[in-house]
């Protein structure tokens, strides 16, 4: 197939599927947009001189051949419904190695965040935004690549993983969950870097962190319903550069002159 210069969107053959959309730093594009073979073909849009359009043909005007796996490493796939997600799930019998996916949506389900996990594998980066009906996480025992994990306003999320099956599981951020009462140890997770937890009111109590000699940054913030700290928290890690404790108001005192003991550089606002 011999792809030229485009000169309006309307010149690009759409695929007779649904397809989902993806972002590309910081861009979104439809893949309506691209050639109805670019999942065999291997084509992709090139973004060099891409301004603020979000459409492919004028965000820029070359198409090149690159191989199947460079798709997979650069977007961020983003489904928002129940077409994009049926698009995705079929999609992927196509191109298996899909790296990075966002999930932002009010009717996405626990089940659908299951049939995600179980069948794109190779997944790295999970977003999960805005879906109340998300009560509980997989346990992504298929994806054992898994580095970056951020759920944000998910008000139904009771349950989080173990991340048991993470090995390299690097950040994790969970923001704006309020039913969320406890996190997991992370004892499996000998990778751990950036641990984010924000606004997460019905949080009560935090691991010890004793596992993750990786750890390099902690924030806990605006956590209301956090009573206690564990009493060898960050003691076991040498790597921490950052910790920050804001607007946590139920910690008593005399803990956070412990952990400001243990690590005086703690940035502690309450």
């Amino acid at each position: 197939m011999n792809i030229g210069t485009l000169t309006h969107a309307s010149s690009i053959p759409s695929p007779h599927a649904p397809t989902p959309s993806f972002s590309y730093n910081t861009r979104k594009l439809c893949l309506s947009d691209l050639p109805a073979d670019l999942f065999t073909t291997g084509y992709i849009g090139k973004y060099t001189n891409a301004q603020s359009s979000g459409n492919l043909a004028l965000a820029s005007r070359e198409f090149y051949a690159k191989t199947h796996d460079a798709l997979d490493k650069e977007p961020i796939w983003t489904l928002r419904n129940r077409h994009d997600l049926n698009a995705f799930l079929a999609m992927l019998d196509h191109r298996p190695n899909i790296q990075n996916i966002k999930l932002e949506g009010r009717n996405f389900t626990d089940q659908d965040v299951q049939a995600i996990a179980q069948k794109a594998t190779k997944l790295q980066h999970v977003e999960i935004s805005y879906c109340p009906q998300v009560s509980t996480l997989p346990s992504f025992e298929h994806n054992k690549a898994l580095q970056h994990v951020e759920i944000r306003y998910c008000h139904g999320l009771q349950t989080l993983p173990s991340f048991e099956h993470n090995k390299a599981l690097q950040h994790v951020e969970i923001s704006s969950c309020p039913q969320v009462s406890t996190l997991p140890s992370f004892e499996h997770n000998k990778e751990l870097q950036h641990v984010v937890i924000r606004y997460c009111r019905g949080l009560q109590t935090l691991p010890s962190f004793e596992h993750n000699k990786a750890l390099q940054h902690v924030e806990i913030s605006s956590c209301h319903g956090l009573q206690t700290l564990p009493n060898d928290l960050f003691e076991h890690n040498t790597n921490l550069q950052h910790v920050v404790i804001r607007s946590c108001q139920g910690i008593p005192s005399a803990q956070l002159e412990n952990l400001r003991r243990i690590f005086p550089q703690a940035q502690i606002w309450n």
